[in-house]
């Protein structure tokens, strides 16, 4: 651990993204909790809230739960339990408008700046266009021959994708060529 940083203990965090100048965005879930959010690094502090009619807690949508999230020239965040997901607005997170994907259920996004990588809780990965959300291909996730389920959110490094799985310490590092796991991120001492 390098550094250790204050952080809203109720946010159930889902997608995070460093933006610079000490800027996280913050996608979080549960049941009529969930948000899109700007957050100071340093401090903490919530700056913007967009926890609106689409999540809205009076609504038909109460059963939404954010998840995934992504910057693609605007945030998107990807509905758990449906294949929908959100558009906001990068400077104001006001809400764009919403769209649907391939996957039949939304857990995590990233990007490769070409397409846009989802993941929907089982071992597959599916690349999107980043325009219209029409799948371009899909990959079966591996380690040594076996499929790694529960695969979560994603973060697109040094070519690799890698991805947390739901209750595990680890995260998988993940080749986007062929799925194949090249390696592992242990983080047991952090619990």
């Amino acid at each position: 651990i390098v550094r250790e940083y204050p952080h809203d203990a109720k946010a159930f965090t889902q997608g995070l993204l460093y933006h610079g100048n000490n800027t996280l965005y913050e996608s979080t879930g549960l049941h009529g909790e969930s948000s899109v959010r700007e957050v100071d690094l340093q401090t903490g502090e919530v700056w913007i809230l967009e926890k609106d009619w689409h999540f809205g807690k009076t609504s038909n949508l109460f059963l939404r739960f954010g998840d995934g999230f992504v910057n693609s020239s605007r945030f998107l965040q990807v509905i758990w339990q449906t294949n929908k997901g959100y558009l906001y607005d990068e400077k104001t997170l006001s809400l764009l408008g919403t769209f649907k994907h391939p996957m039949t259920d939304g857990w995590g996004l990233t990007h490769d700046n070409k397409h846009i990588i989802g993941s929907d809780g089982s071992s597959t990965l599916y690349f999107l266009d980043p325009h219209n959300f029409a799948e371009i291909r899909r990959i079966t996730v591996k380690d040594n021959g076996e499929a790694v389920e529960l695969l979560n959110e994603l973060e697109y490094v040094k070519g690799e994708i890698w991805a947390n799985v739901w209750q595990m310490n680890s995260i998988a590092r993940i080749s986007p060529k062929d799925g194949r796991v090249v390696g592992w991120i242990v983080l047991d001492a952090l619990r």
